[in-house]
């Protein structure tokens, strides 16, 4: 089984009533018309409101969309997304396409949609006791992350060293996280008429955990944050190697929620 993940960003308050709308009634119809042979699970997530500056860890402010597959397999194309009359699209999310290669997102400039493809079986998977024998509610952390000084290395300094820590920062529940799979030629061609190129990314990971404070103070200075740099460690920038969204533990709609007249 593999999953189809995808991050978006809204660039004011008042374009999130549009594009709900529009997810509900035009998009996720679509999708389930175009895709719905092929589709094991469809389920998404808004994102927590960001009351404070979460910038530093690339946050996404709209949602986390997970569509799982049994594997890669010949589709219909892409959807031609339809936009409903009054929709400003432009002006409410950057749009490229996704499929031609290139990564345009800048702590400073762009935030465009967020697409990888990750397996549905994490390779590193960390369940920390829980005292009362029993999960409190958490936040859910997503993110994906590529390695600007070099895959190996910074995979096995993320693998080693940043994951173990984030593990022992207080309320973190569980973590997850593989590397990101690579796309075949013939899927990557159906997908565009330009001559595609692999997603940007390299890992992904999620981590549940309980308290926020706590949570959003260490992650970054873990991550080695440098505010005169205005990067994390290794040369790693917000936006254009590290985008990340936060959640509640359970999707707000899922395959079975979605209307055929959406």
């Amino acid at each position: 089984m593999i999953r189809n993940i995808y991050m978006m960003n809204l660039k004011t308050l008042d374009a999130l009533p549009r594009w709900e709308r529009w997810y509900w009634r035009h998009h996720a119809p679509e999708v389930m018309r175009g895709l719905g042979p092929w589709l094991r699970r469809y389920q998404s997530w808004r994102a927590i409101p960001d009351r404070e500056d979460l910038s530093v860890i690339g946050y996404y402010n709209y949602r986390w969309t997970d569509l799982w597959f049994t594997d890669f397999e010949l589709t219909e194309r892409p959807l031609v997304l339809t936009w409903y009359e009054g929709q400003a699209v432009d002006s409410d999310t950057p749009l490229e396409d996704p499929y031609g290669g290139g990564w345009a997102g800048r702590l400073d400039g762009l935030h465009p949609i967020v697409q990888s493809w990750v397996p549905a079986l994490p390779e590193i998977r960390i369940d920390n006791p829980v005292p009362s024998g029993e999960e409190r509610p958490a936040f859910r952390w997503i993110g994906l992350v590529r390695f600007p000084e070099g895959l190996q290395s910074g995979d096995r300094w993320f693998t080693e060293e940043i994951v173990p820590g984030l593990a022992r920062i207080e309320g973190v529940q569980r973590i997850r996280s593989s590397r990101t799979l690579t796309v075949p030629d013939d899927i990557l061609r159906n997908l565009s008429g330009q001559e595609p190129q692999q997603f940007a990314w390299e890992r992904y990971f999620e981590i549940d955990f309980t308290n926020f404070k706590a949570f959003s103070g260490a992650a970054p200075a873990l991550l080695g944050w440098s505010a005169g740099q205005r990067k994390l460690a290794r040369g790693i920038e917000p936006y254009r190697d590290f985008v990340s969204t936060i959640t509640l533990e359970r999707p707000d709609w899922t395959l079975h929620d979605v209307k055929p007249n959406g």
